[in-house]
């Protein structure tokens, strides 16, 4: 195996450092530009909804947020990230040094991780597995997504770290040190999936799956399956209460989200080949069966640059040998029956693609080609992999070349693609909130409104910094509940307003009218403790989750016996509800398996101290 001496660590080192910083400096300036994505909106409001619950309930759970659409479920939201590192950060940082901060810290873990795994999991040399890094930290999907507001997806670069952490485990030779390594890996999970990952969860099971196959091809030790799966489970056992509550709130609204399919495999071949190596199309609109909701350009980008194709081509030449080793033989088998059950999944008149869809979560998603997710990573280790078995006379002068390549793609994308779609600059109130201890208290809501047009018709989802001027809107941003919250509406109708009442814009709403600069816009208010036939002017988001135990009937409203209940709401209080009775079952799962790992995980660092006094220095 290929050793670096002292001068060459140094400067492969400093070759890391450069690729990591023209990475930062690449994609960190679309976040400097004064507009952003609409999306956005859904993450800042999520953040400091989590901001004001947690300066007035510390770290008790979040069930329901009133702050949007009258009242919803938070912590079942997949999305949601109040027990996460960003939430932490965003209670001291400002928004948008939070976002660049915590972009900063997945792209380095990403890139470092999948360095780690590829050079000392998979024993590929210095040069393929730094190549490979940077196939991975370049490409499109992940950052594109998070810089679009889109902050689990962000999540992606923190799959390899994970699982580097577990496949440590595996070499470990003593028992108690490889069950800690389980035990971080466990929390690094857990982390994944709190900080919004049970949004992804599939995909980054996907993801772990492929590494697990990659990693019997290239080393065939079965324990991997062992340590992995224990990792992946405790996991799932920390953060069992988050992923059910996220899975009973999405079937229970049952969200048709089929929506784009690709028409044929010459269309799909066409797109793919754009998506991850060429540059990527504006519009697909012809290539998928229907088209509802404006695709963009985050979402059409996977791009790895040209360098896989280039590496593929190199490696085919050279005439590999076909194994005759059985198990390879079987695993490789394997890892092309998941391939391809990605591949058809993005077809809706496939058996696999209508199976496929049922998946919770899953189903939630509006585009097939999402589930094209793993193949970044699953592209990038094999690109390491495929190079590491390429004979070059210079292999260092290669590998800086084949790195070039990556980043003059890079540097080639047309930046006015994304600053399309990042115009939007009503969110200055939510970016620039003011939100701390000394204020808490003037923080609840204490009006509900709506936005009509001149003829008091629906005009779209509604911005979300009411809640910061302390009212709830009556149409939010949800996409969960239907991009023209087709499944909200029948809720949220039963809202009563002042329509004789019309609130004017002031200056204040400046930035509210440029988004409807087209049209006329009334704001109506409403009181969300007004008594109507036994019934209160609020959501009760109970309903959402166990309307049969909750007292809800067709009219998810708050009856006046709860008032108290609703009074506590609009203040960022929680309230007393029934949960379904396996909800209550995973809560408690869920404490009971962290107390055991995070005991564990102190345990064994107490013990290797004492074992080892000298590390205390």
């Amino acid at each position: 195996m290929l050793t670096l001496n002292n001068k060459n660590k140094v400067l492969f080192i400093s070759l890391a450092v450069l690729i990591f910083v023209i990475h930062q400096m690449m994609f960190l300036s679309y976040l400097n530009i004064g507009s952003f994505h609409f999306d956005y909106q859904s993450a800042l409001s999520r953040l400091i909804f989590g901001k004001i619950w947690f300066l007035k309930n510390g770290l008790t759970v979040p069930w329901f947020g009133p702050h949007i659409c009258c009242g919803l479920p938070f912590f079942s939201n997949p999305q949601s990230e109040f027990y996460s590192p960003i939430q932490f950060l965003f209670l001291f940082l400002s928004p948008l040094t939070t976002f660049k901060v915590v972009f900063f810290g997945y792209s380095l873990l990403g890139f470092l991780g999948f360095f780690l795994v590829s050079k000392n999991i998979f024993k590929l040399t210095y040069n393929a597995s730094l190549i490979g890094s940077t196939i991975f930290l370049f490409n499109h999907c992940f950052t594109f997504h998070y810089l679009s507001g889109h902050i689990a997806w962000g999540l992606y670069y923190l799959v390899p770290f994970f699982f580097y952490v577990s496949a440590l485990s595996v070499e470990r030779l003593d028992k108690l040190g490889s069950i800690f390594l389980i035990t971080c890996s466990s929390l690094i999970f857990a982390i994944i999936m709190h900080s919004g990952g049970t949004r992804i969860l599939i995909e980054i099971l996907f993801i772990v799956f492929f590494l697990t196959l990659l990693h019997l091809i290239n080393n065939k030790n079965l324990k991997i399956i062992l340590y992995i799966s224990i990792s992946v489970l405790i996991g799932l056992l920390i953060s069992s209460s988050k992923i059910y509550a996220a899975w009973s709130f999405v079937e229970g609204i049952q969200r048709d989200a089929s929506t784009a399919y690709f028409t044929s495999i010459r269309h799909f071949i066409s797109v793919f080949f754009d998506f991850f190596f060429f540059s990527p199309r504006e519009f697909i609109e012809d290539d998928v069966v229907k088209m509802d909701v404006e695709i963009t350009i985050e979402e059409l980008s996977f791009n790895l640059s040209i360098l896989p194709l280039i590496i593929l081509i190199i490696y085919l030449r050279n005439f590999p040998k076909i194994t005759n080793d059985n198990l390879k033989l079987l695993f490789s088998f394997i890892l092309l029956i998941c391939i391809s059950i990605l591949i058809l999944s993005n077809f809706s008149n496939t058996f696999i693609g209508s199976v496929v869809n049922q998946i919770p979560f899953i189903n939630t998603d509006w585009l097939s080609f999402r589930k094209l997710t793993p193949f970044i990573v699953l592209f990038s280790i094999l690109s390491a992999m495929m190079f590491d078995k390429i004979s070059f006379r210079n292999s260092n002068l290669i590998t800086i070349l084949f790195i070039s390549i990556v980043i003059i793609q890079n540097f080639s994308f047309d930046r006015n693609k994304l600053y399309k779609i990042f115009k939007h600059t009503h969110l200055d109130p939510l970016i620039n909130n003011n939100i701390s201890k000394d204020n808490i208290d003037n923080f609840k809501i204490e009006e509900v409104i709506t936005l009509l047009d001149e003829n008091s018709n629906y005009m779209g989802p509604n911005t979300h910094e009411s809640f910061l001027r302390n009212q709830s809107s009556q149409f939010c941003y949800f996409p969960i509940l239907g991009y023209d919250l087709e499944i909200l509406k029948p809720i949220v109708q039963k809202i009563k307003f002042n329509l004789n009442q019309n609130i004017k814009l002031d200056a204040n709403d400046n930035q509210r009218k440029s988004l409807y600069s087209k049209r006329t816009i009334n704001i109506y208010k409403g009181d969300p403790l007004i008594e109507i036939n036994g019934e209160l002017n609020f959501i009760n988001p109970s309903c959402y989750l166990n309307p049969k135990e909750n007292d809800c009937d067709d009219n998810f409203l708050f009856k006046t016996d709860k008032k108290d209940d609703l009074k506590k709401f609009l203040n960022y209080k929680p309230f007393k509800f029934k949960h379904l009775k396996l909800q209550i079952f995973f809560n408690f799962l869920s404490v009971i398996v962290l107390f055991l790992t995070v005991t564990y995980f102190f345990y064994y660092l107490i013990f290797e101290l004492k074992k080892n006094p000298s590390k205390k220095n």
